[in-house]
């Protein structure tokens, strides 16, 4: 997910696309991790952006749940 898109390869850009998918909450954060990384470069409209940004990655689209709450687990098999 840190890694630019265009520096991985093909192997690292097939296991990023099945983590992504792996589940909702995954799919959230690459999203939140992408449109972060926008904001480094400089640019001074970034500023702005940033407070934008901020709450949306505070809150994010799934609401906080308690432990046991989860509706679900991620589970991806990582190679070795």
């Amino acid at each position: 997910m840190l890694t630019r898109p265009d520096a991985l390869s093909d192997a690292q850009r097939s296991l990023l696309s099945e983590l992504t998918a792996a589940c909702p909450e995954m799919t959230s954060l690459t999203g939140l991790v992408r449109s972060f990384a926008a904001l480094l470069s400089p640019d001074p409209a970034n500023e702005a952006r940033l407070k934008d940004w901020a709450p949306g990655a505070k809150f994010g689209s799934h609401p906080a749940k308690g432990p046991g709450e989860s509706g679900g687990v991620c589970r991806v098999t990582c190679p070795a």
